[in-house]
Protein backbone atom coordinates (compact mmCIF):
# COMPACT_ATOMS: atom_id res chain seq x y z
CA UNK A 1 0.00 0.00 0.00
CA UNK A 2 1.26 3.45 -0.89
CA UNK A 3 1.60 5.42 2.35
CA UNK A 4 0.93 8.65 0.43
CA UNK A 5 -2.69 7.52 0.06
CA UNK A 6 -3.19 8.49 3.71
CA UNK A 7 -2.28 12.08 2.90
CA UNK A 8 -4.82 12.64 0.17
CA UNK A 9 -6.88 15.70 0.97
CA UNK A 10 -10.54 14.78 0.48
CA UNK A 11 -11.47 18.44 0.24
CA UNK A 12 -9.39 18.98 -2.89
CA UNK A 13 -11.38 19.09 -6.13
CA UNK A 14 -9.30 16.52 -8.00
CA UNK A 15 -9.11 14.00 -5.16
CA UNK A 16 -12.81 14.50 -4.38
CA UNK A 17 -13.74 13.75 -8.00
CA UNK A 18 -11.36 10.79 -8.28
CA UNK A 19 -12.90 9.35 -5.11
CA UNK A 20 -16.08 8.89 -7.14
CA UNK A 21 -14.65 8.08 -10.58
CA UNK A 22 -11.61 5.87 -9.86
CA UNK A 23 -13.86 2.86 -9.26
CA UNK A 24 -17.34 3.79 -10.42
CA UNK A 25 -19.12 0.95 -8.65
CA UNK A 26 -17.65 2.04 -5.34
CA UNK A 27 -17.90 5.70 -6.31
CA UNK A 28 -21.64 5.49 -6.88
CA UNK A 29 -22.12 3.84 -3.48
CA UNK A 30 -20.06 6.58 -1.87
CA UNK A 31 -22.06 9.27 -3.71
CA UNK A 32 -25.44 7.76 -2.75
CA UNK A 33 -24.47 7.46 0.91
CA UNK A 34 -23.08 10.99 1.03
CA UNK A 35 -26.17 12.49 -0.62
CA UNK A 36 -28.51 10.73 1.79
CA UNK A 37 -26.40 11.88 4.74
CA UNK A 38 -26.38 15.55 3.76
CA UNK A 39 -29.74 15.98 2.00
CA UNK A 40 -31.94 13.11 3.15
CA UNK A 41 -32.52 11.99 -0.44
CA UNK A 42 -32.76 8.20 -0.79
CA UNK A 43 -30.71 7.29 -3.88
CA UNK A 44 -30.95 3.88 -5.55
CA UNK A 45 -29.50 4.72 -8.97
CA UNK A 46 -26.64 7.11 -9.84
CA UNK A 47 -25.57 8.20 -13.33
CA UNK A 48 -22.69 10.65 -13.38
CA UNK A 49 -23.23 13.51 -15.82
CA UNK A 50 -20.84 15.86 -17.66
CA UNK A 51 -19.58 18.57 -15.34
CA UNK A 52 -19.40 21.41 -17.89
CA UNK A 53 -22.44 23.49 -18.84
CA UNK A 54 -22.43 26.39 -21.28
CA UNK A 55 -25.00 29.23 -21.29
CA UNK A 56 -27.19 29.99 -24.28
CA UNK A 57 -25.83 33.54 -24.15
CA UNK A 58 -22.30 33.41 -25.55
CA UNK A 59 -21.30 36.12 -23.08
CA UNK A 60 -22.73 34.25 -20.10
CA UNK A 61 -20.70 32.50 -17.43
CA UNK A 62 -19.77 28.86 -17.99
CA UNK A 63 -20.37 26.32 -15.25
CA UNK A 64 -18.00 23.59 -14.09
CA UNK A 65 -19.49 21.37 -11.41
CA UNK A 66 -17.28 19.35 -9.08
CA UNK A 67 -19.73 16.46 -9.29
CA UNK A 68 -23.03 16.19 -11.10
CA UNK A 69 -25.30 13.16 -11.32
CA UNK A 70 -28.79 12.05 -12.21
CA UNK A 71 -30.29 10.16 -9.31
CA UNK A 72 -33.23 7.82 -9.79
CA UNK A 73 -35.81 9.59 -12.01
CA UNK A 74 -36.36 13.29 -12.66
CA UNK A 75 -33.72 14.44 -10.21
CA UNK A 76 -30.20 15.88 -10.54
CA UNK A 77 -27.66 16.62 -7.82
CA UNK A 78 -24.71 19.01 -7.99
CA UNK A 79 -22.04 18.66 -5.30
CA UNK A 80 -19.46 21.40 -4.77
CA UNK A 81 -16.43 21.08 -2.52
CA UNK A 82 -15.36 24.58 -1.50
CA UNK A 83 -12.03 24.80 0.32
CA UNK A 84 -11.28 28.52 0.43
CA UNK A 85 -13.54 31.41 1.30
CA UNK A 86 -14.69 33.23 -1.83
CA UNK A 87 -16.79 36.30 -2.41
CA UNK A 88 -20.02 35.53 -4.19
CA UNK A 89 -20.16 31.87 -3.14
CA UNK A 90 -23.89 31.89 -2.44
CA UNK A 91 -24.57 33.65 -5.75
CA UNK A 92 -22.43 31.07 -7.57
CA UNK A 93 -24.38 28.24 -5.97
CA UNK A 94 -27.66 29.86 -7.03
CA UNK A 95 -26.31 30.31 -10.58
CA UNK A 96 -25.20 26.66 -10.75
CA UNK A 97 -28.63 25.50 -9.57
CA UNK A 98 -30.41 27.65 -12.14
CA UNK A 99 -28.16 26.42 -14.96
CA UNK A 100 -28.74 22.80 -14.01
CA UNK A 101 -32.50 23.38 -13.64
CA UNK A 102 -32.74 24.73 -17.20
CA UNK A 103 -30.46 22.15 -18.83
CA UNK A 104 -32.79 19.16 -18.85
CA UNK A 105 -34.12 17.54 -22.00
CA UNK A 106 -37.71 18.40 -21.14
CA UNK A 107 -39.24 19.74 -24.37
CA UNK A 108 -42.94 18.92 -24.44
CA UNK A 109 -43.09 18.00 -20.75
CA UNK A 110 -45.47 19.69 -18.38
CA UNK A 111 -43.89 22.17 -15.99
CA UNK A 112 -44.97 19.94 -13.14
CA UNK A 113 -42.66 17.29 -14.63
CA UNK A 114 -39.54 19.45 -14.49
CA UNK A 115 -36.50 17.73 -13.05
CA UNK A 116 -35.77 18.33 -9.39
CA UNK A 117 -32.39 19.92 -8.72
CA UNK A 118 -30.46 19.73 -5.47
CA UNK A 119 -27.23 21.63 -4.92
CA UNK A 120 -24.98 20.53 -2.06
CA UNK A 121 -22.10 22.83 -1.11
CA UNK A 122 -19.55 21.33 1.28
CA UNK A 123 -17.59 24.29 2.62
CA UNK A 124 -14.39 23.78 4.59
CA UNK A 125 -14.59 27.32 6.01
CA UNK A 126 -17.36 29.47 7.42
CA UNK A 127 -19.91 31.02 5.08
CA UNK A 128 -22.41 32.59 7.47
CA UNK A 129 -20.14 33.91 10.19
CA UNK A 130 -23.04 35.44 12.12
CA UNK A 131 -24.79 32.06 12.52
CA UNK A 132 -23.88 29.28 14.92
CA UNK A 133 -25.62 26.53 12.94
CA UNK A 134 -23.47 24.66 10.44
CA UNK A 135 -26.14 23.04 8.25
CA UNK A 136 -28.47 25.17 6.13
CA UNK A 137 -31.26 24.21 3.70
CA UNK A 138 -32.76 26.74 1.28
CA UNK A 139 -36.00 26.65 -0.73
CA UNK A 140 -37.98 29.20 -2.72
CA UNK A 141 -40.34 30.51 -0.05
CA UNK A 142 -42.42 33.61 0.57
CA UNK A 143 -40.76 36.14 2.85
CA UNK A 144 -44.17 37.16 4.19
CA UNK A 145 -45.75 33.84 5.17
CA UNK A 146 -43.29 31.06 4.35
CA UNK A 147 -45.42 29.60 1.57
CA UNK A 148 -43.30 27.30 -0.63
CA UNK A 149 -43.16 28.39 -4.27
CA UNK A 150 -41.65 25.09 -5.49
CA UNK A 151 -39.77 22.18 -4.00
CA UNK A 152 -37.93 21.42 -7.24
CA UNK A 153 -34.97 23.62 -6.32
CA UNK A 154 -33.14 22.93 -3.08
CA UNK A 155 -29.76 24.10 -1.82
CA UNK A 156 -27.85 22.66 1.11
CA UNK A 157 -24.81 24.52 2.47
CA UNK A 158 -22.71 22.69 5.03
CA UNK A 159 -20.12 24.68 7.01
CA UNK A 160 -17.84 21.77 7.89
CA UNK A 161 -15.41 23.71 10.08
CA UNK A 162 -18.28 24.68 12.39
CA UNK A 163 -19.53 21.10 12.20
CA UNK A 164 -16.23 19.64 13.38
CA UNK A 165 -16.04 22.14 16.24
CA UNK A 166 -19.59 21.22 17.24
CA UNK A 167 -18.72 17.51 17.20
CA UNK A 168 -15.54 17.95 19.25
CA UNK A 169 -17.18 20.22 21.83
CA UNK A 170 -20.56 18.58 22.33
CA UNK A 171 -20.85 15.09 20.84
CA UNK A 172 -19.99 11.54 21.83
CA UNK A 173 -19.12 9.15 19.02
CA UNK A 174 -22.06 6.85 19.78
CA UNK A 175 -24.48 9.75 19.26
CA UNK A 176 -23.12 11.05 15.95
CA UNK A 177 -25.52 11.27 13.02
CA UNK A 178 -24.36 10.01 9.61
CA UNK A 179 -24.14 13.66 8.51
CA UNK A 180 -21.79 14.46 11.39
CA UNK A 181 -19.72 11.37 10.61
CA UNK A 182 -19.28 12.47 7.01
CA UNK A 183 -18.29 16.00 8.06
CA UNK A 184 -15.71 14.70 10.48
CA UNK A 185 -14.31 12.22 7.96
CA UNK A 186 -14.02 14.76 5.15
CA UNK A 187 -12.34 17.31 7.39
CA UNK A 188 -10.04 15.15 9.49
CA UNK A 189 -9.15 11.93 7.66
CA UNK A 190 -5.81 12.99 6.18
CA UNK A 191 -4.77 15.04 9.21
CA UNK A 192 -4.49 12.24 11.74
CA UNK A 193 -5.12 8.61 10.82
CA UNK A 194 -4.80 7.74 14.53
CA UNK A 195 -7.63 10.09 15.49
CA UNK A 196 -9.93 7.92 17.67
CA UNK A 197 -13.04 9.15 15.86
CA UNK A 198 -11.51 8.32 12.46
CA UNK A 199 -10.48 4.86 13.69
CA UNK A 200 -14.00 4.22 14.98
CA UNK A 201 -15.54 5.43 11.72
CA UNK A 202 -13.37 3.00 9.77
CA UNK A 203 -14.19 0.23 12.20
CA UNK A 204 -17.96 0.72 12.33
CA UNK A 205 -18.95 2.17 8.94
CA UNK A 206 -18.47 0.17 5.77
CA UNK A 207 -18.85 3.26 3.59
CA UNK A 208 -15.73 4.88 5.07
CA UNK A 209 -13.75 1.69 4.60
CA UNK A 210 -14.85 1.84 0.97
CA UNK A 211 -13.60 5.43 0.72
CA UNK A 212 -10.28 4.35 2.21
CA UNK A 213 -10.00 1.55 -0.38
CA UNK A 214 -10.56 4.02 -3.22
CA UNK A 215 -8.05 6.47 -1.76
CA UNK A 216 -5.50 3.68 -1.63
CA UNK A 217 -6.23 2.94 -5.30
CA UNK A 218 -5.65 6.60 -6.15
CA UNK A 219 -2.44 6.71 -4.11
CA UNK A 220 -1.16 3.54 -5.81
CA UNK A 221 -2.03 4.76 -9.31
CA UNK A 222 1.11 6.17 -10.92
CA UNK A 223 -0.67 8.64 -13.20
CA UNK A 224 -2.98 9.89 -10.45
CA UNK A 225 -0.04 10.20 -8.05
CA UNK A 226 1.92 12.17 -10.66
CA UNK A 227 -0.97 14.54 -11.24
CA UNK A 228 -1.59 14.96 -7.52
CA UNK A 229 2.06 15.63 -6.81
CA UNK A 230 2.54 18.07 -9.68
CA UNK A 231 -0.61 20.00 -8.81
CA UNK A 232 0.37 20.10 -5.13
CA UNK A 233 -2.94 18.69 -4.02
CA UNK A 234 -1.17 17.22 -1.02
CA UNK A 235 0.31 20.57 -0.02
CA UNK A 236 -1.79 21.49 3.03
CA UNK A 237 -1.81 25.27 2.58
CA UNK A 238 -2.33 25.33 -1.17
CA UNK A 239 -1.24 28.17 -3.44
CA UNK A 240 -3.35 30.75 -1.62
CA UNK A 241 -1.89 29.80 1.76
CA UNK A 242 1.62 29.79 0.34
CA UNK A 243 1.07 33.30 -0.99
CA UNK A 244 0.16 34.49 2.52
CA UNK A 245 3.17 32.70 3.99
CA UNK A 246 5.38 34.45 1.43
CA UNK A 247 4.45 37.80 2.94
CA UNK A 248 4.69 36.61 6.54
CA UNK A 249 8.17 35.23 5.89
CA UNK A 250 9.46 38.77 5.32
CA UNK A 251 8.75 39.61 8.95
CA UNK A 252 9.08 36.25 10.70
CA UNK A 253 12.18 34.23 9.90
CA UNK A 254 10.92 30.69 10.48
CA UNK A 255 11.89 27.54 8.60
CA UNK A 256 8.25 26.63 7.90
CA UNK A 257 7.44 30.02 6.42
CA UNK A 258 10.56 29.94 4.28
CA UNK A 259 9.57 26.52 2.95
CA UNK A 260 6.15 27.92 2.09
CA UNK A 261 7.78 30.91 0.42
CA UNK A 262 10.06 28.68 -1.64
CA UNK A 263 7.12 26.48 -2.55
CA UNK A 264 5.18 29.51 -3.70
CA UNK A 265 8.05 30.74 -5.87
CA UNK A 266 8.41 27.29 -7.40
CA UNK A 267 4.65 27.20 -8.15
CA UNK A 268 4.86 30.54 -9.94
CA UNK A 269 7.53 29.18 -12.28
CA UNK A 270 5.56 25.98 -12.88
CA UNK A 271 2.21 27.64 -13.65
CA UNK A 272 2.14 26.79 -17.35
CA UNK A 273 3.07 23.19 -16.73
CA UNK A 274 0.48 22.90 -13.99
CA UNK A 275 -2.27 24.13 -16.29
CA UNK A 276 -1.34 21.44 -18.80
CA UNK A 277 -1.32 18.77 -16.09
CA UNK A 278 -4.62 20.00 -14.70
CA UNK A 279 -6.08 19.66 -18.18
CA UNK A 280 -4.70 16.12 -18.32
CA UNK A 281 -6.30 15.42 -14.94
CA UNK A 282 -9.67 16.76 -16.12
CA UNK A 283 -9.44 14.68 -19.28
CA UNK A 284 -8.71 11.56 -17.26
CA UNK A 285 -11.70 12.21 -15.05
CA UNK A 286 -13.89 12.36 -18.18
CA UNK A 287 -12.43 9.06 -19.40
CA UNK A 288 -13.01 7.43 -16.02
CA UNK A 289 -16.59 8.73 -15.91
CA UNK A 290 -17.27 7.11 -19.28
CA UNK A 291 -15.30 3.96 -18.50
CA UNK A 292 -12.71 4.61 -21.22
CA UNK A 293 -9.58 4.97 -19.11
CA UNK A 294 -6.73 2.75 -20.25
CA UNK A 295 -5.18 2.36 -16.81
CA UNK A 296 -1.88 3.48 -15.41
Amino acid sequence: MNQESYKLNLRNDYVFKMMHYMDQEKGKRIFANMIKAFTGIEVTNVVFKPTDLYPMNVNGKDVRFDLCASVDTKSSVDVEMQVYHMNGLTERIAYYSAMLFTSSNNKGDAYTELEEVTCLALCANNVFTELSDYSHTFYFKSLENGVLLTDKLKTHIIEMKKGVNHIIETREFENLTIKEKWIYFLMRYEQDTKDPFILKLLETEEIFRTVKEVLQMIGDDELAALLIDSLELLFPLGLEGAHLAHHHAREHDSARQHRCCQQYQHRKHQADGDRARRKAGDERIVRLRHGHDEGK
